[in-house]
C-alpha cells in the first residue's frame, strides 16, 4: 500500500506542477531581484502596461492572481512610485504605470526575455509550445 501511494504521489499532477512552479519562480526571481521586483510584481507591471484602462478587478484573472495578492502587490508597487491607482468610476479603480514604472519594466524586459529563451531552449520549442497549451487547458478546469 505504501508503494502504491509513493507511485501515485510521483505521478500527481498538482504536486509536480507545484514543484516545477517553485523552481521556475526561484529562477525568475533570482534574475528580477536585482531590479527589486518579484515575478508577481513583474507580471503585474506588464499586465498594467498591456491592459490600459482595465479595472483592478478585471486584471486579477488576466494574470491568474487572487485579488488580495493583486491588491497587496499593487500597494507595494504604488509605494515605490511605479503604479498609480485612479478611480475609473464610483465602483472601479484602474491602474497605470508611472514614468518610473515604465522605465523599470523596460530595464527588466531584456532579462525576462533572456530567461524565457533559456527555459524554452531547455524544453525545446515544440515541448514549450505543448507545455503552455497543457497549462492553459489545466487552468481552464
Amino acid at each position: 500500500m505504501a508503494d502504491d501511494l509513493k507511485y501515485r504521489l510521483e505521478h500527481c499532477l498538482v504536486l509536480n506542477v507545484v514543484r516545477a512552479a517553485r523552481q521556475l519562480t526561484r529562477k525568475y526571481d533570482a534574475v528580477l531581484r536585482g531590479h527589486g521586483v518579484t515575478v508577481a510584481q513583474f507580471a503585474l507591471l506588464a499586465a498594467v502596461r498591456s491592459n490600459p484602462g482595465l479595472s483592478v478587478r478585471a486584471l486579477a484573472p488576466r494574470i491568474g492572481m487572487e485579488r488580495t495578492a493583486l491588491s497587496r502587490n499593487l500597494t507595494l508597487l504604488e509605494g515605490r512610485g511605479l503604479v498609480v491607482r485612479d478611480m475609473a468610476d464610483a465602483s472601479a479603480r484602474i491602474c497605470r504605470l508611472t514614468a518610473d514604472g515604465d522605465a523599470l519594466l523596460e530595464q527588466v524586459l531584456p532579462e525576462w526575455i533572456r530567461v524565457q529563451d533559456e527555459m524554452r531552449r531547455a524544453l525545446g520549442a515544440d515541448n514549450a509550445t505543448q507545455f503552455l497549451a497543457m497549462l492553459d487547458t489545466l487552468s481552464q478546469q
